[in-house]
């Protein structure tokens, strides 16, 4: 990706992964990263980024402003 810029974030690995899949059916590439503490899962958030150009597309996706 050449510019990815962050789509949304959640504490909820299983919410993350249903988004990117639902990006995927759409033909929008799309990557985790994921933030949490290895030992405490409770502290920090998973992130999706998307390409700049797919933002607005992929934010009617999966329904954000």
């Amino acid at each position: 990706m050449k510019n990815p810029v962050k789509l949304c974030s959640s504490n909820q690995s299983f919410e993350i992964e249903i988004l990117k899949a639902k990006l995927e059916e759409k033909g929008i590439d799309s990557y985790i990263l994921n933030k949490q503490d290895s030992a405490y899962v409770v502290i920090g958030e998973i992130e999706l980024y998307v390409e700049e150009s797919d933002l607005a597309k992929a934010k009617d996706i999966i329904g954000k402003q």
